[in-house]
């Protein structure tokens, strides 16, 4: 914004003062607007026929992009959007062979956005995934509850169930702020706090 100061001397000066300095201002504008508008490259009479077209061709991707410019990648993404409750994805922010998911519960906690992946940590990375091989347990992350912040996420890492039994967690259902998750192949069920990140006993 343009902020100019003027003396005053009478009503008819401040109106032909202002008059001026829009004016002025006006043309300074339009003067910074065709300096940053994309140019149409001049073509020479004498440039031969097939390195023209070349040019001319080079030219039009060159205005097409200048119609297009790149995002700041500063600013926020509107679109990026969180989907609450139990989802079958089995990714998270731990090194691959070190915990097989099966599925993961997201949602509002405490104003962040926590992450509960259930599933079990392997004993041994060196071997295939099995039930057998894992020790029954929920893999938590938090991040900021704006999924277009740039924060990286929080690790609170892998949580044992009540004993250490061997298998899998896979989460059922929550409700109140408790999730509840089954022990695949079994009837055992655990409840865990989502408020303090722990099983309940």
């Amino acid at each position: 914004m343009h902020t100019r100061r003027f003396a005053v001397v009478s009503t008819g000066s401040i109106v032909a003062a202002t008059a001026l300095s829009l004016i002025g201002w006006l043309a300074a504008e339009s003067e910074a607007a065709s300096r940053a508008a994309p140019q149409v490259t001049p073509i020479p009479s004498d440039m031969p026929s097939s390195k023209a077209a070349l040019l001319q061709r080079q030219d039009a991707r060159r205005l097409a992009a200048a119609s297009n410019p790149v995002v700041d990648p500063t600013n926020t993404d509107s679109s990026a959007s969180y989907e609450a409750g139990i989802l079958p994805l089995r990714q998270g922010p731990y090194p691959v062979g070190t915990f097989d998911a099966t599925n993961l519960w997201n949602g509002p906690i405490g104003g962040t956005w926590l992450f509960v992946q259930a599933g079990g940590v392997r004993q041994n990375a060196a071997t295939a995934a099995s039930d057998s091989n894992d020790v029954a347990s929920v893999f938590v992350w938090i991040k900021n509850i704006d999924p277009s912040a740039m924060a990286a996420a929080d690790i609170v890492g892998a949580i044992a169930a009540p004993g250490s039994p061997s298998g899998e967690l896979n989460a059922v259902s929550e409700e109140n702020g408790i999730l509840t998750l089954s022990l695949v192949g079994s009837n055992s069920t655990y409840r865990f706090d989502l408020s303090v990140q722990k099983f309940l006993q």
